[in-house]
């Protein structure tokens, strides 16, 4: 869609995504991804990059955006589950335009928003190989994005 300033975005309703190349998220690198988002609500849980069950995704919960990692070399733990880093940013707000960065260093990631910084996060080791990219959607149809993205972008 094309928007008043003149620059354009990609709208998300339903289940609506949009796939992209399997491993534009480095797994054995640091990286930054960065997209603006303008939710239409931030109550649920709503996908923003998914890139496989058993692999890494960013999405926004209960007005926090939040990023998960499964690591690929301790892949199963003691206690049989999959060893994951779980990541909480600051909150995002419905109806307006935010920037998302996410950085991943193999060593620390966190998460800001609009330049506010959560918590840094240990990450231990490498992340498990991508299977694809959706941004808007993943694993269930009650998680698709609702609301606009623009300016996506994945870097080293």
């Amino acid at each position: 869609t094309r928007e008043p300033d003149g620059s354009w975005a990609l709208k998300f309703s339903g289940c609506s995504y949009v796939s992209l190349p399997q491993q534009i998220w480095p797994v054995q690198s640091s990286f930054t991804l960065e997209m603006e988002v303008k939710p239409e609500e931030v109550g649920r849980r709503q996908t923003l990059v998914f890139t496989g069950a058993t692999s890494a995704s960013l999405y926004i919960a209960d007005g926090c955006v939040h990023a998960h990692f499964f690591l690929r070399n301790r892949f199963v733990s003691e206690s049989g589950r999959a060893a994951s880093v779980n990541v909480k940013g600051p909150p995002v707000a419905a109806g307006r335009w935010q920037k998302i960065r996410l950085v991943c260093d193999q060593k620390t990631a966190f998460i800001e928003v609009d330049g506010r910084r959560g918590e840094k996060v240990p990450v231990s080791g490498d992340l498990f190989y991508p299977l694809y990219t959706a941004i808007g959607g993943g694993m269930s149809d009650k998680a698709f994005f609702r609301g606009k993205i623009r300016n996506f972008e994945v870097r080293d």
